[in-house]
């Protein structure tokens, strides 16, 4: 085994190994509302056409995103969906 395998071995068998789940949804919340923060600093009313069209899109974006990983939170943690 390779000096960096060794590392990664938890277990002896492959039912103990630890699984990698590389998304996280909190993170991802964090980035969305972070975004329209600093786009809200903005002064609307003084962008131009296009810069405007950018800020709509990046509000619009991030909050599909944080509506779409606060649903995937509530489904995991109480198991339905509303």
């Amino acid at each position: 085994m390779e000096e960096q395998d060794k590392d990664l071995v938890i277990g002896e068998s492959t039912e103990e190994e630890a699984i990698y789940v590389d998304w996280n949804p909190h993170e991802d919340i964090a980035a969305a509302f972070n975004a329209i923060v600093s786009v809200d600093a903005y002064d609307y009313q003084m962008l131009n056409g296009a810069d405007k069209k950018r800020v709509d899109q990046i509000k619009r974006w991030s909050l599909r995103l944080i509506h779409h990983n606060l649903k995937d939170i509530y489904t995991d943690t109480f198991g339905d969906e509303e």
